[in-house]
């Protein structure tokens, strides 16, 4: 007996089976995700990003970074932000004063402090603090006394721990505090870098890049021009002193 149910047609079975097939796929299809606003970059993931880039390439990357986050001031020495700068400066000044209080033991207590405080900054401003507190418990009536810098800037050969990157932020981190922060005499700057010298704490490639390699700092730089100029005697000093070993 035949059926009276009509039969669809092989079209007709294909198309449902299409239709099917896109309402499935539409299914799973999950939904465009609404564009958000990137939040600006902070000061500290914008000073972290710096630390992991070379000297050389800071100030560079710094320009890349300003567009991002047009209402803060980018720094490749020290931090726009003046909570953690106020931090920092906190803790330079501790330890400066643990450096003046007693001689004998101030070493012991200096590495003690440094030891608690080393993981919670980054490097760069570990460095500052150590050089910064160094110059700064140096210094007697605004003049830089030699037996204390020399006691002192093991601290620095510690830390710094001849790598040239660290080394060039102790420099800087000594023309900024003598030029723009204590406005001290520009004789502690040219003292401080032969100090160093003297006593090896800085590698001579380190003075010579920090004077040649104004991509750095550029000299237009507030205080850069001054310390070069202040510091033309040293490196000229410098220069004699390699000219001699070579002739040795």
């Amino acid at each position: 007996m035949a059926s009276n149910i009509p039969v669809p047609s092989k079209m007709t079975t294909e198309g449902n089976a299409s239709e099917n097939w896109k309402r499935t796929k539409n299914w799973r299809r999950k939904p465009k995700s609404k564009a958000t606003a990137k939040a600006p970059i902070s000061n500290d993931d914008q000073r972290a990003a710096l630390d992991k880039r070379p000297l050389g390439e800071r100030a560079k990357f710094a320009e890349v970074l300003k567009p991002m986050n047009q209402n803060k001031k980018n720094s490749m020495f020290l931090s726009s932000n003046s909570e953690s700068t106020a931090d920092w400066r906190k803790l330079r000044d501790n330890l400066a004063k643990i450096l003046q209080a007693d001689p004998d033991e101030a070493m012991e207590e200096a590495h003690a402090f440094l030891a608690k405080i080393e993981g919670s900054v980054s490097k760069k401003a570990f460095i500052e603090i150590v050089t910064m507190a160094v110059i700064k418990a140096s210094l007697k009536d605004g003049k830089l006394v030699g037996r204390q810098i020399n006691k002192f800037d093991k601290l620095i050969l510690k830390y710094v721990d001849n790598t040239e990157d660290l080394e060039l932020i102790c420099l800087f981190a000594i023309k900024n505090f003598v030029v723009k922060e204590a406005a001290l005499e520009l004789s502690v700057l040219t003292e401080s870098f032969r100090n160093l010298y003297d006593d090896s704490i800085i590698s001579v490639e380190a003075f010579k890049k920090w004077k040649d390699d104004t991509s750095i700092e550029p000299l237009e730089s507030e205080g850069r021009l001054l310390a070069t100029k202040t510091l033309e005697p040293f490196y000229v000093f410098l220069a004699e002193a390699d000219d001699e070993e070579e002739e040795s």
